[in-house]
């Protein structure tokens, strides 16, 4: 059995979060774990309200948790504030496995999630425990503390975080304009630009968990990033497509 852990909030639509997540790891045939950060209140729409966990309730999950069981790969989505990500951190140290954060600052809608004096812990945290982050370009301009990014603006910022946080980045595309989505694969050597056609679903709710999620897996599955890449893609083009038909 290959174990998948999310490391996220619930979402009262079923679309996001921990719940997207899960269908992820179902399709590979994953056993999924989650250890909640939050519970939301939102639809496809907008997020009402983000409510934390006490610390010590969503401590207790990640002991439970990784006593036992090893997870193959760990997806690592909303973290509401920075007494959760410190324990994140504090238990990341402890294992070794492909983690794949997925920085959720502001919703869609615009609620924020986060106060700047979250960033630098979560810069720590990736030079420590991260193997890959995939912000999309609001992200990465509050990681790097600029604003509106345009691609190859977004490519050197990224270059720079791998340099310097020795992680690798996926620029995600959907934030930039143009009919074509421009997305980037950076690590320490290499660059891979993609290009995909902009699909206009009339539901995407939970797409970049859906991605996020679909990457960790798919590093477990194949050595070939660029297989990673296309495999991961394929599956959120595969499942928003069939639910955009219902």
């Amino acid at each position: 059995m290959s174990y998948f852990l999310t490391i996220a909030a619930s979402d009262t639509s079923g679309g996001a979060g921990v719940y997207q997540d899960l269908k992820v790891a179902q399709y590979y045939g994953f056993w999924g774990l989650s250890a909640l950060t939050a519970i939301t209140s939102q639809d496809f729409n907008n997020v009402y309200s983000v409510t934390p966990l006490e610390k010590e309730v969503f401590e207790k999950q990640l002991q439970c948790l990784l006593k036992s069981f090893k997870p193959d790969c760990i997806k690592i989505g909303l973290v509401p504030n920075i007494e959760i990500l410190d324990i994140i951190y504090h238990y990341l140290q402890k294992i070794e496995t492909y983690v794949v954060l997925d920085p959720v600052f502001q919703s869609s809608s615009g609620f924020d999630f986060i106060d700047d004096s979250y960033i630098a812990l979560l810069k720590k945290s990736l030079s420590d425990c991260v193997s890959v982050i995939t912000p999309n370009s609001n992200e990465l301009a509050m990681l790097i503390g600029e604003k509106n990014l345009d691609y190859k603006r977004a490519i050197e910022a990224a270059k720079m975080i791998v340099k310097q946080y020795n992680c690798d980045l996926y620029v995600k595309g959907g934030h930039f304009s143009g009919n074509l989505i421009q997305e980037a694969y950076i690590s320490k050597n290499d660059c891979h630009g993609f290009e995909y056609a902009r699909r206009h679903w009339a539901y995407s709710h939970g797409t970049g968990c859906a991605f996020s999620s679909a990457l960790a897996i798919n590093r477990v599955l194949h050595t070939d990033i660029k297989k990673v890449l296309q495999e991961s893609h394929y599956y959120v083009n595969e499942f928003y497509e069939a639910l955009n038909k219902v």
